[in-house]
């Protein structure tokens, strides 16, 4: 399986978001990772994660514009931890994870259970942190699961010998 250095990765890509959704606005985000080699199937996992998370936060905590995203990525005891923290306006009282409605939180919430991992919101004094959390044998075993799914190439035909 073919594996990337995520840490590498998510910088590069929280650049590219800031590029795209923050510059006019003029927000930043921070971005603090552990390096960790991961396969390309969570890496692409976690891109769409930190993607949904962002955009969330920017529509919901800053929605005048401005502003600043903490984006982690952290070894823990149980894995590996993607965050996005704001200090924005903070979570509805009503609002539970669970039960969200929106297409953003349904998918990272499909996302996280393909890394057999938890999602997590937690209020702070000013703003609100998300995480998600999986085993980071989670992200091996997709990765083996992924080089299983794949066709295998066809074998190389023997070359006919000279007469």
């Amino acid at each position: 399986a073919s594996t990337v250095e995520f840490a590498e990765v998510l910088r590069a890509f929280c650049e590219e978001l800031e590029r795209a959704y923050l510059g006019a606005q003029g927000a930043t985000i921070t971005v603090e990772a552990e390096p960790v080699e991961l396969s390309t199937e969570t890496a692409l996992s976690l891109a769409l994660i930190t993607h949904e998370l962002v955009t969330n936060a920017l529509k919901h905590a800053y929605p005048e514009g401005g502003g600043v995203l903490d984006v982690s990525l952290r070894l823990q005891p149980a894995g590996l931890e993607l965050a996005v923290a704001d200090e924005g306006r903070g979570l509805p009282a009503d609002f539970d994870i669970a039960r969200a409605a929106s297409l953003g939180i349904a998918v990272i919430q499909s996302l996280v259970r393909q890394l057999r991992g938890t999602f997590t919101a937690e209020r702070r004094a000013k703003g609100t942190r998300f995480a998600v959390t999986f085993p980071l044998s989670s992200a091996r075993e997709l990765s083996a699961e992924a080089d299983r799914a794949r066709p295998a190439a066809p074998a190389a035909r023997p070359r006919e010998l000279a007469k």
